[in-house]
């Protein structure tokens, strides 16, 4: 993700606290693989929405624990509201 950096952060960042298998051995890949489509769902799913909490939510009432075992799920999911960013006849095909 040379082109998106701040992605390429929150990505890594996001793997590093909450890896998706903390209790396997790590691996090494046989051959460099690039997923570019995976890149840019990514990015519009970022940047074409304007994201917020449910309701009167606010950045205090989010519960950031996790339930510990193979994976490290969400104790309790996180929800959000995406509001496009476009005016909504920009969406019609």
């Amino acid at each position: 993700m040379p082109n998106l950096p701040y992605i390429e952060a929150i990505a890594k960042e996001t793997m590093r606290l909450h890896p998706v298998a903390p209790m396997l051995v790590p691996r090494r890949a046989r051959e460099d693989v690039r997923i570019v489509s995976i890149e840019a769902t990514l990015a519009n799913l970022l940047h074409g929405f304007n994201w917020k909490l449910p309701g009167t939510m606010t950045r205090d009432d989010l519960n950031m624990e996790e339930i510990f075992g193979l994976s490290t799920p969400k104790k309790f999911p996180l929800q959000t509201v995406a509001e496009p960013r476009l005016p909504p006849h920009m969406y019609n095909f």
